[in-house]
């Protein structure tokens, strides 16, 4: 195990301390008190300690952006070393997959869904006899798998052979880093 991966594991347990530190404060043994609705606050915990308990939530709100800074940084890094990875990579305890997109933005909505009916009408249509296989309510249905309400499915409209970046402007492209922890 390298010195970060220990370093990581202290942090994780010292996490654990402090998380059954804090509910230990927030939640004391309800045997001691009694509380109601009108004495939880004077019969739980002083003015003095809920301000260091708020403290302590202002310092693990530094302490939780600083670790998603740090998060992220390695996380470009890491990406930007290793590529996109058709398959997951395997840890103890998680599976890491590296996967590459592109952000969106201004969408051309109008023409775009104005062609997936088209796709999705000319699909429906039997070549040789002209008929329509389909009935409305059916073609309505399937353009929802091209479009949500607030997103194009990107890899959806492949299929109708419709290329996304012709209705938006395209951002660069990044990678991520996705973490499935096992169960």
């Amino acid at each position: 195990m390298n010195k970060s991966n220990k370093i990581i594991k202290k942090l994780l347990n010292q996490v654990d301390e402090l998380e059954q530190q804090l509910l230990k404060e927030l939640k004391p043994d309800r045997d001691e008190v009694e509380v109601t609705p009108d004495t939880w606050r004077d019969s739980i915990i002083t003015d003095d300690e809920l301000v260091d308990l708020f403290q302590s939530l202002a310092d693990l709100h530094l302490l939780k952006n600083r670790i998603t800074g740090t998060y992220s940084d390695i996380q470009t890094q890491l990406a930007e070393f290793v590529g996109h990875t058709a398959e997951p990579i395997l840890c103890e305890g998680a599976s890491i997959e590296i996967k590459s997109g592109a952000p969106r933005k201004s969408w051309d909505h109008d023409s775009l869904k104005k062609d997936v009916a088209q796709r999705i009408y000319e699909s429906s249509v039997d070549i040789e006899t002209g008929e329509v296989t389909k009935t409305s309510r059916e073609m309505m249905e399937e353009i929802l798998k091209y479009g949500a309400v607030s997103y194009w499915r990107v890899g959806e409209l492949k299929k109708l052979d419709i290329d996304a970046d012709e209705y938006c402007e395209v951002g660069p492209s990044k990678k991520s880093v996705i973490v499935r922890r096992d169960k």
